[in-house]
């Protein structure tokens, strides 16, 4: 059967029927091609009173081709349902299939009295299609719309093996009025969503949108295509539009590309209008979810659900094995208004992986929550959704997984669980409270087996400059290791960080870490800090081992006259902090200080493991460089505290210094190592050093310090057994000035000062001068027991059980420099014979025991049995 610039219509006319007419139905059964082109139509139209009716098409294939139609409407009743069954295919080239009611008038200003006066009732029929193959392009459409009081339609496509819309074909349900549109239902093996293309259920009226339901093996959305729910209003008086439908998507693998998108709307940018709630987006894909914006900016890429009203987003919930965004692809979820509505959630489950990768040159791939809206003046601005990620292994390559607030509300909280590893690789997680903002940040949660941060990666919960409310709490647990290492390209570091940067209001949270080893390394940096009135927060990490290596730092800070935040660590077998880094000198550090002019504290460091080692001009240090004073230090290390070629500072350049406080079983200053408190300028009081240890050993230019050239210097106290040192202790004051103090540093001698206006008392110094003085350098030379074994009177064996080294006591050496022989009588023994090869003593032979001790010709002493 064909049409070609033809009509075959059935219904009512105008002027005819009653609210009980009905047009009779259009049936078309065809063994071969039905085709219907060149501006041909087959309509079931009722343009007097009634319903039109059904239009059934059967054939083999169906081809409805240059801008020809078929099409049920009504003007003042229901429209027919359109049934089309093919074995074959069915082809839409730049022409139209659907059901639409409508008033006869439809300017704006009649639909709009339509709608708030008296509804007028009529229901537009469904669309359902069965075929192998479904074609709409060239502006093509399938469509379902109602401009009255009843539903649009549902609208049902079957097709075997593939659904194609390209060059801006559609499949729409619409409802203008106060009637519900109709749901839109997709079964087919593969879908594509191509070149301008869409797939959309909208309210426009006070209905609400029907919801989307595609099941498809493989999808593909690209070119600026899309797949949409949305409300909004029609009308700019209308107030209270209907709730957007779902999009629910069941699929092996999905793939959004190249500014294509899956989205769900509340509200309209330009209206500020009650609207009703935003759809939820909710997509199930076995295989592969795959979002590639292939370098596009103008528009996003990727799966997002807005509120531009006062009514809250929808959420979008992901459920699949392996999820991929990249190169600047995107997942959001977004309160873009004034009007209060709320972000929805984004919830991700990816039992594999989730990768964010962009190439050099594309935008960051991004998962972020928040609010956006930049109207400040609102006070019932909406939240942030939640963000929560599981899956196996998380790798962010300049990639970024965020949730901020930029308007006036607060930013949700990031949750991530991870049962393998989470990568960050030049990747960003953070929580914001953005310039200009009012409201409170989110907290981060991560919990993983292992996190690594590489090439300037970053984990930020921060306030900027501008914005008001609370930071978010970072707590990482990672059962196996952290690892935060290098920078990129730029400079950057890689670092975890709470902060409220200079003209933000409001106090930074907490960084809470948890792991088994963790390492700093390579500028790799953990920092938090205030420039406000509020305190900083804590640093606090729980470890079996912690590394701080080559420029490795924690630090904390106040830059005005909050208290920065302290810094805890606990690792219960070692801490190591050591090395710096040749790139960029920085030195591997444990820091809490006060930037100048600022008037806070500083915060207190605060160190707990078994063994301490600090190294290659490391230090643990609290500064203060304004008026607030400088923190305190306490270690505690169960076993030894060792330091070579580092220090443990407490500086203060105005106020009082911070106090130093550490315990162990021995403590260990080598190679110009210090610990050392100092207030540099002012009348108030250094800080105090107490050591407690079994043994405390100073050695070479290694110092212990309490100096205040202008004020009191600290106390130091001991509480030890022994201080030993290059030289004995001895009490003397030293001239109080900043000269002399460099002086001790680099005198090339141990010191033990407390100097200032004011010196400070020294207590607890050990009286060692007994064991001091009584030390004597071993000779260079011990004993070699192997030549002094006789042959008839010394065992010896094939290979040297043992040794002996004599030290002597008493008497005087045999040489200057020497240790003193024994002042016991010696008998003779005999010299080694050249012929002892032949009576060598072996195991098993009797061992006869040394009955004295003998002097060789030498001088050498030996133990032996006397020898006839």
């Amino acid at each position: 059967m064909s049409l070609n610039s033809s009509y075959f219509f059935a219904g009512i006319l105008n002027n005819q029927g009653n609210p009980e007419t009905k047009a009779g139905d259009i049936s078309i059964n065809a063994t071969g091609i039905v085709t219907v082109a060149q501006n041909s139509i087959i309509g079931n139209s009722s343009v007097g009173i009634g319903d039109s009716g059904n239009i059934n098409i059967f054939g083999q294939s169906l081809q409805i081709i240059g801008n020809s139609a078929v099409q049920s409407s009504a003007l003042q009743g229901n429209s027919g349902t359109i049934n089309i069954k093919v074995d074959d295919t069915i082809a839409l080239l730049g022409s139209q299939i659907g059901s639409i009611v409508r008033p006869r008038d439809t300017s704006v200003s009649s639909l709009q009295s339509r709608l708030l006066g008296t509804p007028t009732r009529g229901k537009s029929g469904g669309i359902n299609i069965q075929a192998r193959n479904l074609l709409a392009v060239d502006s093509s459409s399938i469509s379902a719309s109602n401009f009255l009081a009843d539903d649009s339609g549902d609208i049902k496509i079957q097709a075997a093996d593939t659904v194609i819309l390209n060059n801006r074909g559609s499949i729409s349900s619409t409802a203008f009025g106060q009637g519900k549109s109709g749901n839109l239902s997709i079964s087919t093996n593969r879908l594509n969503v191509i070149n301008y293309s869409q797939i959309a259920a909208n309210t426009l009226g006070t209905g609400n949108a029907g919801d989307i339901n595609i099941n498809a093996e493989d999808i593909n959305i690209e070119d600026k295509s899309f797949i949409t729910s949305s409300t909004s209003s029609f009308f700019n008086t209308i107030s209270n539009v209907g709730n957007a439908g779902n999009i629910n998507i069941q699929t092996s693998r999905i793939s959004v590309k190249n500014s294509g998108f899956i989205i769900s709307i509340s509200g309209d940018r330009e209206q500020a209008l009650t609207n009703g709630l935003g759809g939820n987006i909710n997509i199930t894909a076995t295989e592969l979810i795959e979002i590639d914006a292939k370098g596009a900016t103008d528009i996003i890429t990727g799966f997002s659900a807005k509120t531009f009203s006062d009514s809250r987003a929808g959420d979008i919930t992901l459920n699949t094995k392996n999820l991929i965004v990249r190169n600047g692809g995107a997942i959001t979820a977004e309160a873009a208004n004034s009007l209060g509505g709320n972000a929805g959630n984004i919830n991700i489950n990816a039992s594999d992986t989730v990768k964010l990768i962009s190439s050099p040159g594309n935008s960051y791939s991004r998962i972020f929550t928040g609010v956006v809206s930049s109207d400040n003046n609102v006070t019932n601005a909406g939240n942030g959704g939640e963000l929560k990620i599981t899956t196996g292994k998380l790798q962010l390559t300049n990639g970024i997984i965020s949730a901020a607030t930029f308007g006036q509300g607060h930013a949700g909280n990031i949750t991530i669980f991870s049962n393998d590893e989470i990568v960050l690789d030049s990747g960003l997680i953070f929580s914001l409270v953005g310039a200009g903002a009012v409201g409170n940040g989110g907290d981060i949660n991560i919990q993983t087996p292992r996190l690594t941060l590489t090439n300037g990666s970053q984990v930020d919960a921060s306030i900027r400059g501008g914005g008001i409310g609370k930071g978010g709490t970072i707590r990482i647990d990672a059962a196996d290791y952290v690892i935060i290492s290098g920078r990129d390209a730029d400079g950057f570091e890689s670092f975890l960080a709470a902060e409220t940067s200079r003209g933000g209001i409001g106090q930074p949270g907490d960084i809470i870490v948890n792991t088994d080893y963790f390492l700093l390394e390579k500028n790799g940096f953990v920092t938090t800090g205030t420039f406000n009135s509020s305190n900083g927060g804590s640093i606090t990490i729980n470890t079996r081992i912690f590394e701080a290596l080559t420029g490795g730092q924690i630090f904390s800070s106040t830059g005005s006259s909050g208290k920065a935040g302290d810094i805890i660590i606990n690792a219960t077998d070692s801490i190591i902090v050591s090395g710096v880094n040749a790139e960029t000198g920085n030195n591997a550090a444990i820091v809490a200080g006060t930037l100048a002019d600022s008037t806070g504290n500083g915060g207190t460091v605060s160190l707990s493991t078994n063994n301490f080692h600090l190294s290659n001009e490391a230090g643990v240090l609290t500064r203060s460089q304004g008026r607030g004073i400088a923190g305190d230090i306490n270690i505690t290390a169960r076993g030894n505290f060792y330091v070579n070629h580092a220090f443990v500072s407490a500086q203060a350049e105005q106020a009082g210094g911070g106090n130093i406080d550490i315990t162990a079983k021995n403590i260990n200053l080598r190679n110009n190592s210090d610990i050392r408190t100092d207030l540099s300028n002012g009348s108030g009081r250094g800080g105090g050093i107490s050591l407690t240890a079994n043994t405390i050993i100073a050695l070479e230019d290694s110092d212990i310090l309490a100096f205040a050239p202008e004020g009191q210097g600290g106390d130091i106290k001991f509480n030890t057994r022994a201080v030993f040192s290059d030289s004995l202790y001895t009490d003397r004051q030293t001239i109080p000035d900043r000269n002399s103090l460099q002086s001790l540093v680099s005198n090339g001698s141990s010191d033990i000062n407390a100097t200032g206006t004011i010196s400070g008392n020294i207590i607890g110094v050990p009286d060692i001068s007994s064991i001091q003085n009584g030390l004597t350098d071993l000779q260079a030379n011990p004993i070699d027991t192997t030549v002094l074994i006789a042959n008839s009177c010394i065992a010896r064996s094939l290979r040297q059980e043992g040794s002996f080294v004599i030290t002597g006591t008493g008497g005087l050496p045999t040489r200057p420099g020497e240790v003193m022989a024994s002042s016991y009588a010696t008998g003779d023994v005999q010299s080694v014979s050249d012929e002892s090869k032949a009576s060598l003593w072996k195991k098993g032979d009797p061992i006869i025991e040394p009955q004295g001790v003998y002097r060789l010709a030498n001088g050498v002493v030996v133990m032996s049995r006397e020898c006839h």
